[in-house]
């Protein structure tokens, strides 16, 4: 009886594999190379000439994810910080997890390795830093 289950399976899978699976309507990838991406870690700096190009010189860009722990105590204090400095939104906000901030991510060319990443004048931190710490930062850009 087993091994009647497993014939009939295997047969299924083929004719799957056969006739389903190449109408399929699978979404074709972004046509993206290693080439066209900068992968970032704590303390590099992307050239001026790299921020200049993709429009990101003297902003303020945080790349979180929802989840994160470190990114739940990060992504607020840089908030509360963009009101109290009266920064009128000047900190772009880009969760990795929304479809809309893979494509922010995919245009700007920039891939963090970890979250969560804050990008402060083409400069990159990562983690959970102190509210007066990013306080600092983001004075010394505005």
């Amino acid at each position: 009886m087993i091994t009647r289950i497993i014939v009939v399976g295997v047969i299924l899978l083929s004719l799957f594999i056969l006739f389903v699976m190449p109408n399929l309507n699978i979404n074709t990838p972004v046509n993206i190379t290693d080439n066209d991406l900068i992968f970032i870690e704590h303390n590099d700096t992307i050239s001026d000439s790299i921020c200049t190009e993709k429009g990101i010189k003297n902003k303020i860009i945080v790349m979180h994810q929802t989840g994160c722990p470190a990114c739940s105590i990060a992504v607020p204090r840089l908030e509360e910080l963009d009101n109290e400095l009266s920064l009128g939104k000047k900190i772009e906000f880009i969760n990795l997890v929304t479809e809309d901030g893979r494509e922010r991510i995919l245009a700007l060319g920039i891939v963090p390795r970890l979250v969560p990443t804050v990008l402060i004048n083409c400069k990159v931190y990562v983690g959970a830093l102190p509210k007066d710490e990013y306080r600092k930062l983001i004075l010394e850009v505005i």
